[in-house]
């Protein structure tokens, strides 16, 4: 193989790699679900041990806590996890955690649970 094609060859994979790539993050905004949760959270620590935490969880995509709020805004991707497990992950923090926000942009409702669809409220746009 001379150089030309090796250059033409490697140019390919990389076009390819960045469509597959394009792909999955789109697939992840089109299930993605943003979840307004109060929390009892009232310290710096506090913020850093949930968002940390909720990082290494499955399925979710970003976190922020509003402190002076005390309401913590979930990106997840719903096919991955859902708002129990969330709500469960920051409970077992030893944190209060009530769901008032559930803006869902998958629009599948079926996955919502009870409780979630008596609590939520529609989110602000």
């Amino acid at each position: 193989m001379n150089r030309t094609s090796t250059i033409k060859f490697f140019a390919i994979v990389f076009a390819v790699a960045l469509l597959f790539a394009a792909k999955i993050l789109a697939a992840d905004k089109e299930n993605c679900t943003v979840l307004k949760i109060k929390t009892s959270a009232n310290s710096w620590d506090s913020k850093n041990i949930i968002e940390s935490s909720l990082s290494e969880t499955l399925g979710v995509i970003d976190s922020d806590l509003d402190l002076s709020s005390k309401v913590l805004t979930v990106n997840i991707n719903s096919e991955k996890t859902n708002c129990d497990n969330i709500l469960k992950s920051i409970r077992k923090l030893g944190y209060d955690a009530e769901l008032i926000c559930n803006d869902a942009k998958d629009n599948n409702e079926a996955d919502k649970s009870e409780k979630d669809k008596e609590k939520a409220q529609d989110c602000p746009g």
